[in-house]
C-alpha cells in the first residue's frame, strides 16, 4: 500500500497569517477570542484574491515536500477554501508560484471534516495541521500527526519527523 501524507495548506505550508496581518494590522495583536468574532472581517478579506493569492511558504514547507516526493510519499494537499470564488485555480497558482510539489489537492468546505478524505488506498503516516481540532481527527488515522501551532511543536523538530517517515517508507 503507498504511503501517503495528508498536508493543510494555509497557515501550514503558505502564510496566510503573515498577509492577513499586512492587511489587517490589529489581526497579528488579537487573541484568538478577538478572531472568532471578527471571522467574517477576516475571511472577506481573504476572500479578496489580494490575501489569498501571492502567499509565501512557511520555512520549512517546501523542503519538507521535496523529501516527501523523494521518499515517493503521495501528497494529498487539503485546504478550507470552497468558499473563494474560483478557489482551485488561485491554490493551483499559488502552488506553482512557490513550487510547492503535490499529487492530489482538495479543497473542502470550510467546517468541512477533513478526515472524510482520508481513504483505505493509503497508508497514512503523516499529517500537517495548523488547526488544533483538525490534528485531533487526524491523529485517529494517521501514523504521525503534528498541529504547528501547538506549543509542542518546533519547527527544528522537522528534520526527525523525515527521518522517522523515511524509516516507515522502507
Amino acid at each position: 500500500m503507498k504511503h501517503c501524507a495528508i498536508i493543510d495548506l494555509d497557515d501550514t505550508i503558505l502564510d496566510l497569517e503573515a498577509k492577513l496581518r499586512e492587511h489587517i494590522p490589529e489581526f497579528g495583536n488579537k487573541s484568538p477570542e478577538w478572531r472568532n468574532s471578527n471571522k467574517n472581517t477576516i475571511l472577506d478579506a481573504i476572500s479578496t484574491h489580494e490575501i489569498a493569492t501571492h502567499l509565501t511558504t512557511k520555512p520549512f514547507s517546501v523542503p519538507l515536500l521535496y523529501s516527501l516526493k523523494e521518499q515517493d510519499i503521495h501528497i494529498k494537499i487539503i485546504t478550507a477554501r470552497k468558499w473563494i470564488t474560483h478557489a482551485r485555480d488561485i491554490t493551483i497558482q499559488s502552488l506553482k508560484d512557490n513550487n510547492i510539489p503535490y499529487d492530489e489537492l482538495i479543497i473542502c468546505d470550510l467546517y468541512e471534516n477533513k478526515t472524510n478524505y482520508i481513504n483505505s488506498s493509503y497508508n497514512y503516516v503523516l499529517s500537517l495541521e495548523d488547526n488544533p481540532h483538525n490534528h485531533m481527527q487526524f491523529m485517529k488515522y494517521v501514523n504521525k500527526s503534528y498541529c504547528i501551532k501547538s506549543p509542542a511543536f518546533h519547527y527544528d523538530d522537522i528534520p526527525n519527523v523525515v527521518e522517522c517517515l523515511s524509516e516507515i517508507s522502507t
